[in-house]
């Protein structure tokens, strides 16, 4: 049952126009309609295929011309791709064939075949169905959420009648309908997240959990690549060989080619870990991009942001040694270093202050200084 809903999601994704090929008996006047909306797509992409559709999309027609004679036929339905090939196969069994009455006419459509009662048939038509593993693959992809391409299937019908030879059957009608699917380029789209990045340069990296955010789909894997700019590097360059070189978990840091981060991630938030903070240095100008590939049916498509670019803030250890020697001059300064002073702390006035404390309270005193509100010494 299941492999004939099966045709029905590959008919749903037609909604361009297509000429219908149609051959006919002196006898058997046969045809297909497809009830084909642009809307259909989105409603199949999450469609379970052992549901029931809620909405037939494939009508059979066929008129028995003869006026003195019942006809008996059988239904074929074969599904096929340009890439794939043959995707799907009914294939009515010859025990339980579609009797129409001299000169009358039956219509009926994919829904009636699945809820066996074919309006005008007496009895329930019974059919074989074949997926075949093309036809699974591409089931599959459109499951697993993959974008339809630029694509065209085909989707023939015939009627056969019985020979002579009760075992043998011919084709006496025959009707056949392309219908083509497009890319929706809005998928490609991913963006960085502005919000996101200009956290960036107001956090302290060594201190702080930095995160990388985009828009794009959360379940597909990305790069994300981190250079760092410099005035006689083209960092698009920089960009671009890196990411045309494959990933290796063994060189996520390639400073020497100014690349100072390169992971790939499954998601669209990348929290920098604490083992890489490191690896990303304060006090300088970087520049990164998130590329990835998108699947359709029948391949993927490179998607990627644009380049983002943040400036990392100094350490709060960096910027206390150099308040610090601005207060008590380098030589004071670099002797407390070669002594094994260390600064996470620091006595002001009598009071212990942790290193981000000493730091807010000496860039308030030099502010001071500077407007002439303060001196140092007596």
């Amino acid at each position: 049952m299941w492999h004939l809903l099966s045709l029905m999601i590959l008919a749903n994704l037609a909604y361009a126009d297509a000429d219908s090929v149609q051959t006919e008996s002196d006898e058997i006047i046969f045809s297909i309609e497809k009830n084909l909306e642009q809307e259909h797509l989105a409603k199949l992409l999450n469609l379970n295929t052992r549901n029931t559709l809620n909405s037939p999309v494939i009508f059979y027609s066929i008129q028995n011309i003869n006026a003195d004679s019942d006809r008996q036929v059988f239904l074929e339905v074969q599904v096929t791709s340009e890439h794939y090939g043959e995707l799907y196969k009914s294939v009515q069994n010859k025990n339980t064939p579609l009797t129409i009455a001299a000169g009358d006419s039956v219509r009926f459509s994919d829904l009636d075949i699945i809820n066996g009662n074919v309006p005008g048939i007496e009895g329930e038509p019974k059919f074989d169905f074949v997926l075949s593993s093309n036809g699974r693959t591409v089931l599959s992809r459109i499951n697993q959420g993959a974008a339809l391409d630029d694509h065209t299937y085909t989707i023939e019908a015939s009627l056969l009648a019985k020979t002579d030879d009760a075992d043998e059957t011919t084709k006496i009608a025959a009707d056949s309908t392309i219908f083509e699917t497009s890319l929706q380029k809005e998928k490609l789209t991913i963006s960085v997240d502005e919000e996101a990045n200009d956290k960036l340069s107001n956090i302290n990296f060594s201190r702080d959990t930095p995160v990388f955010s985009w828009d794009g789909r959360d379940d597909l894997t990305y790069r994300l690549v981190v250079v760092r700019k410099h005035k006689d590097v083209d960092h698009v360059e920089v960009l671009n060989n890196r990411f045309n070189t494959p990933f290796a978990e063994n060189n996520i840091h390639d400073p020497e080619n100014y690349v100072y981060l390169d992971v790939n991630y499954q998601g669209n938030n990348f929290s920098l870990p604490d083992e890489y903070r490191d690896l990303i240095d304060p006090g300088h100008y970087y520049v990164w991009q998130v590329r990835g590939n998108y699947p359709t049916i029948t391949s993927e498509i490179e998607i990627s942001t644009d380049t983002a670019s943040f400036i990392t803030g100094k350490s709060i250890e960096g910027e206390l040694m150099e308040l610090l020697t601005i207060f008590l001059g380098r030589e004071t300064v670099e002797q407390k270093v070669r002594d094994g002073v260390q600064f996470h702390t620091l006595n002001i006035n009598g009071i212990e202050h942790t290193a981000h404390e000493a730091v807010e309270y000496l860039r308030n005193l030099k502010s001071k200084i500077d407007k002439r509100q303060a001196t140092i010494g007596g």
